[in-house]
């Protein structure tokens, strides 16, 4: 899966996980760190790609701190002592923050004094919770498959009864956060819950934080970039015509999707090295044959960079629809162009090339076809 706007995916690794309490004081940002006394404490600003030290302290003899150099600007930021141990905060410049924790363990810390931050706390207790369901879960698989590691037949159902439970954890995570950043839609702290949000299947929630981060703090890089985003996402709604892919097949001819005009069709983007897309395959080849004959169509869009695994992958998976592909895996011109965030992914279109829908799979599928086709 890919991310986006930021990198730094301080959710998903649920590393950060903050508390708050306490009071503010003179400078934008000071406290106290216990058992700290000598240390040099840092400020850094997180960007896309790295963080940038934008301000240093040395905690005095009673725990003492305060950055008076920088300015904040509203952006993400992190108090660290070193690379491991860290809290991250979200800061802008009226704030008064208050920080306290132990050198041992920053990433526990008590801070008051900026809403944003409250927020982003918030997320990360979300966070917290279902990581520590994820963690238990990791230890039930490794237990089972301790009891039976030879057993390649039951190793397989495992993994299979694994991965669901798995998934239900990741649909109730994402689902409790939608609601939260629902709430917040005018934080920019709601920016970071969007790293695990399938922006095909939480429009609704990421129009709603574009608007009010839009109204809130239009001229900010980050809330210009979601806007984009949202922008492109909404010109590819239903009723609206799908956009034209020609690419190559396996045998370099050019395919074009309006060349199916007159069926409907499913676009189906994957690729040799999704495993979900090729757990998905013996379910869409199905759908395929009972279909094909009522006017259905897919037309496969491989996001991969080997031709040999792309062309193993069909002959493998039984795929018989058409397939293309620019070999240039999420450098391919349609993942722009189709806002493509994550593969299994799928947009299905009606006989005149306008878009029904987005992001149907399995059952969700089968119903819209049975809907469009009659079972």
């Amino acid at each position: 899966m890919k991310t986006f706007l930021f990198q730094t995916s301080i959710l998903v690794s649920g590393a950060v996980l903050l508390s708050c309490s306490s009071k503010t004081s003179s400078s934008f940002l000071s406290g106290e760190i216990k058992d700290g006394a000598g240390k040099t404490v840092y400020l850094d600003q997180l960007t896309s790609q790295s963080a940038v030290t934008v301000d240093s302290a040395i905690i005095d003899e009673k725990g003492h701190f305060a950055f008076t150099k920088f300015k904040p600007t509203l952006n993400f930021y992190r108090v660290r002592i070193d690379q491991q141990n860290f809290s991250i905060l979200v800061l802008d410049s009226t704030d008064k923050v208050n920080f306290q924790a132990d050198a041992k363990n920053l990433a526990d810390a008590k801070i008051t004094g900026s809403a944003e931050t409250d927020a982003f706390n918030e997320y990360n207790t979300i966070g917290k919770k279902y990581k520590k369901q994820i963690d238990s879960l990791q230890q039930v698989f490794q237990t089972e498959l301790m009891k039976n590691p030879n057993d390649s037949v039951k190793v397989n159902q495992l993994k299979n009864d694994i991965d669901k439970v798995y998934q239900g954890i990741l649909d109730n995570w994402s689902a409790e956060l939608a609601t939260k950043v629902k709430t917040y839609s005018d934080k920019f702290a709601s920016i970071i819950a969007l790293q695990m949000l399938d922006p095909q299947k939480y429009t609704d929630v990421y129009e709603a934080l574009d608007k009010g981060l839009t109204t809130k703090y239009p001229n900010h890089p980050m809330v210009q970039a979601l806007h984009k985003m949202v922008a492109r996402a909404s010109a590819l709604s239903p009723g609206t015509p799908c956009p034209e892919i020609a690419l190559p097949d396996p045998a370099g001819k050019e395919v074009r999707l309006s060349s199916f005009r007159g069926k409907v069709v499913l676009i189906d983007f994957w690729a040799s090295w999704c495993k979900p897309c090729r757990a998905d395959m013996p379910f869409v080849v199905g759908l395929y044959k009972k279909y094909k004959n009522k006017g259905f169509e897919i037309f496969g869009v491989s996001l991969d960079k080997d031709k040999q695994n792309w062309i193993d992958a069909i002959k493998q998976d039984g795929i018989t629809w058409p397939q293309v592909s620019d070999l240039k895996f999420w450098n391919s011109e349609v993942v722009q162009t189709f806002n493509v965030e994550a593969i299994p992914y799928t947009i299905l279109i009606d006989k005149d090339g306008k878009i029904i829908a987005k992001g149907l799979r399995g059952e969700e599928l089968e119903n819209k076809l049975k809907e469009i086709f009659g079972s």
